[in-house]
């Protein structure tokens, strides 16, 4: 179960603990506090801690007990410490306000041309009137 399960974060709520735990096989998250869950999970004991990775948890599934810490995510091998989550993901995706000029590492952006406004495109959409409908009356 300690293979199965890690410890993602903790709150204390009135004076009780809740803890979240990510299941590793179904990559579900799930809130757990001393009364069991919907999964049949509770929490048994929790041992705070300011590093994360010193936070400890003992859960009880079906009747078994398990200790559970953090673990560190596993890195995506084609991110370089670069391609932080600084910066996105889809680099098209990044939203622009209409009129001001682009920014550097977004669509449109040439370098040595810093302030210059860009033309904006409006698109018309033209909507065909229907004839020989009654008019709707108010």
């Amino acid at each position: 179960m300690a293979e199965r399960y890690t410890l993602t974060g903790a709150v204390g709520v009135n004076g009780e603990a809740i803890v979240f735990i990510l299941d590793k096989t179904t990559q579900s998250r799930q809130m757990v506090g001393k009364t069991p869950n919907a999964e049949k999970i509770s929490l048994v004991e929790y041992l705070p801690d300011p590093d994360p990775r010193k936070m400890r948890a003992t859960i009880r599934v079906d009747g078994q007990i398990a200790t559970i810490a953090y673990s560190e995510p596993v890195a995506n091998p084609n991110d370089s410490p670069q391609n932080s989550a600084m910066a996105p993901q889809n680099p098209s995706a990044v939203v622009v306000a209409a009129g001001s000029p682009p920014m550097p590492g977004t669509p449109g952006f040439q370098p040595g041309q810093p302030n210059q406004k860009q033309p904006v495109s409006r698109r018309v959409i033209r909507r065909r009137v229907i004839t020989g409908q009654p008019m709707p009356g108010p």
